[in-house]
């Protein structure tokens, strides 16, 4: 089990159409990534980041929560918050072996393509030795 947060930046204030709104979705995962649980949260910035541990997430998330006037699905945003407290130990685990694991996807991505463009390299340096040894021929 592990956690991912996704940020969504949009304009949907009318009557200031500079100002943005961040939209963030913190979701609770199984390991074969189905969603457990998901919460949103909107403000002015952003306020969970990726590399946080899950009790910070849920300080930042009650504090969050305090300061909305209204918030529709509070119970829900309080069930995350205790749901991140209860297991910070198992979804930290878990999200730094999801981060592990994406980032060795990543280098192997990364590998093929050097090899890729090695053998390009490779190939384009014979076929320019192909045609100097073809012009020193036509010259003798």
């Amino acid at each position: 089990m592990y956690y991912t947060i996704s940020t969504e930046e949009k304009r949907v204030d009318i009557i200031s159409p500079d100002k943005t709104t961040v939209i963030q979705r913190l979701r609770i995962r199984r390991d074969n990534g189905s969603v457990i649980k998901e919460v949103s949260v909107i403000a002015d910035t952003q306020l969970l980041f990726e590399d946080e541990k899950p009790e910070n997430l849920a300080a930042t998330l009650e504090i969050w929560r305090k300061g909305m006037i209204y918030l529709p699905g509070s119970e829900k945003v309080k069930d995350m918050i205790k749901f991140l407290l209860e297991h910070s130990k198992e979804l930290w685990k878990g999200k730094l072996q999801w981060d592990i694991k994406r980032i060795e996807a990543k280098i192997e991505d990364l590998n093929e393509k050097k090899e890729w463009l090695q053998e390009q390299y490779k190939e384009l340096l014979s076929k320019d030795r192909e045609g100097i040894e073809k012009e020193e021929v036509k010259k003798e």
